[in-house]
């Protein structure tokens, strides 16, 4: 007897008819006719390196972009680094990154370079999967996951 797969309602991806989540793009499958559920947030978390201090927690929409940097389009945390004093070697304008499902779009701005997991973005756009480590300089990092 074969069991059919089960379609994302969001990618269109097959999964298997156990699965409670897309192996593809990480959001809630309804089964049996059920409604979707509420998937986990998402949130980022921004640290200083020096001391791995953590400086702000945040909820982060799907779709919606996120800057990164000390200059005003990055809201809080621009404020934050740019008052902080010691993060000198972030960009104005270093990074922005949007979420939809599991993957996170990340686009390098910097003078230098971004590092996301452990990869140097060097002024390109690139796509990676939850949980993302995004580092700007030498000075600090961003964490984008999910919550638990």
């Amino acid at each position: 007897m074969t069991t059919s797969r089960i379609p994302c309602p969001h990618c269109g991806n097959e999964n298997a008819p156990e699965a409670t989540d897309c192996v593809w793009c990480d959001r809630v499958l309804p089964h049996h006719g059920a409604a979707i559920t509420q998937e986990r947030p998402v949130r980022l978390r921004v640290y200083a390196m020096d001391d791995n201090t953590m400086l702000l927690e945040q909820p982060v929409s799907d779709g919606k972009r996120v800057h990164l940097g000390r200059g005003p389009k990055a809201g809080a945390i621009g404020r934050l680094l740019e008052g902080a004093g010691r993060f000198g070697d972030v960009s104005g304008n270093h990074a922005h990154f949007t979420v939809e499902g599991a993957i996170v779009e990340v686009t390098d701005e910097s003078t230098y370079g971004t590092w996301v997991n452990r990869e140097r973005l060097n002024g390109v756009k690139r796509d990676f999967r939850l949980p993302v480590e995004i580092w700007m300089a030498s000075s600090c990092r961003v964490v984008v996951e999910r919550t638990r």
